[in-house]
């Protein structure tokens, strides 16, 4: 009978190089986290999916500001309003500032997170710290066919490389608008479909 590291072969592999899933218990031994993040979760794809279903869910927003105009943000009670500065945002400071201000909103168990990839790596970290469960709204065309599947989230641990802090917090679910696409350059739009 095979185990579960033998089935899979990427548990396998992060098993053997002592990194990525497998989590180190003392003793020498190593283990496999939570099988939470092996659970499946449902991805939506329709024109005004969001409009339609953000007050079934959403607790908390945050939303990047590029797309903070959007009605549906006019709904909510509490809002966060990220304002993007590119990957040097994508840090454990950015993190502390969303913990802060997710207590100072009573702590809700569930948000939606509303952006692009850089956004939705942050705020699933941050939800995996302190439990929470998070809805993926990707506003870009990388996010949608990135940052989105899989429940890979993390940030940057400057001057050492990217995303080498983070964790496996998979969404409850993903609501992707195509009508966003529209608003991206023709730069993020071939850099999403490349991807």
């Amino acid at each position: 009978k095979l185990t579960l590291t033998q089935r899979v072969p990427y548990l396998a592999a992060a098993s053997y190089y002592k990194r990525g899933i497998a989590v180190h218990c003392g003793g020498g031994q190593w283990a496999l986290p939570s099988m939470d993040w092996l659970r499946s979760y449902k991805i939506y794809v329709k024109q005004d999916i969001v409009a339609a279903n953000q007050d079934k869910r959403g607790d908390w927003l945050i939303v990047d500001a590029g797309v903070a105009s959007h009605a549906c943000v006019k709904r909510l009670s509490r809002v966060l309003v990220f304002e993007n500065k590119g990957e040097s945002s994508k840090s454990l400071a950015t993190v502390a500032l969303i913990l802060q201000k997710w207590r100072n909103c009573g702590r809700p168990r569930h948000w939606l997170v509303y952006g692009g990839g850089l956004l939705l790596d942050i705020c699933g970290f941050a939800a995996c710290l302190v439990g929470a469960t998070y809805t993926s709204v990707p506003t870009t065309l990388l996010a949608m066919v990135d940052a989105s599947i899989g429940g890979k989230t993390g940030v940057n641990f400057s001057p050492f490389g990217k995303n080498l802090i983070g964790a496996f917090h998979l969404p409850e679910c993903v609501w992707i608008q195509p009508s966003f696409l529209t608003s991206l350059s023709k730069r993020e739009y071939l850099s999403g479909g490349a991807e």
